[in-house]
């Protein structure tokens, strides 16, 4: 009798220490992906094996945090409201779609230079920050592409840049309008998604 009681007491101490093993086994692991993500990034972390479309995206969103490594509060809207602040008013029966992947990759690497303030793969929509010119502080410019299509075709992104100019104290839009810098950035979208899209292929 006294030997079943001793077997017990000690299966008993047995899963309790393989759970206090096991916990603190997870919580190392935890420590040990922080300290590799302050040495490679969260996205390059090798421990994590980001690949692909989830690559792309974690990637983006670490660029559209910026350099502090935290995202403006202030950018999370919906697909609609993004539509109506490109195209300048409400549009009705707008709905969100997946977006063709060449195309969301073209885009991204396009404005690889440029911090991004929004970079929103569901609705196919990338922002960059305001784009200082050092020789002319008193001038900025910002990008916004969208995505139109799941296909890539020529007509499946548009592009527009707006420009500022600042008068005191306040900036204020220049109206002038860039067609030939926005042809010149549609296409280079378009040749860097056919490459990936051949890549894919």
């Amino acid at each position: 009798m006294h030997f079943y009681k001793f077997l017990s007491f000690i299966k008993v101490i047995f899963v309790l220490s393989f759970s206090v093993f096991f916990i603190n086994c997870a919580g190392t692991l935890e420590q040990d992906l922080k300290k590799l993500d302050e040495i490679y990034g969260y996205c390059d972390n090798p421990q994590r094996n980001l690949r692909g479309s989830k690559y792309e995206t974690c990637k983006a969103k670490e660029r559209a945090a910026g350099p502090e490594g935290k995202a403006d509060e202030k950018t999370a809207m919906s697909f609609d409201t993004i539509v109506e602040k490109i195209r300048g008013g409400p549009k009705q029966n707008v709905f969100s779609a997946p977006v063709n992947p060449s195309l969301w990759r073209g885009s991204l690497e396009a404005l690889k230079s440029y911090d991004l303030k929004i970079a929103d793969n569901q609705g196919g929509f990338i922002q960059s920050e305001w784009i200082y010119d050092s020789n002319e502080p008193n001038s900025r410019c910002i990008i916004k592409i969208q995505i139109n299509s799941v296909e890539l075709v020529s007509n499946g992104v548009d592009a527009v840049i707006k420009c500022q100019k600042k008068l005191g104290d306040i900036w204020q839009n220049d109206d002038i309008q860039y067609i030939t810098e926005e042809k010149k950035l549609i296409l280079k979208i378009l040749e860097l998604s056919n490459n990936y899209s051949s890549e894919n292929s």
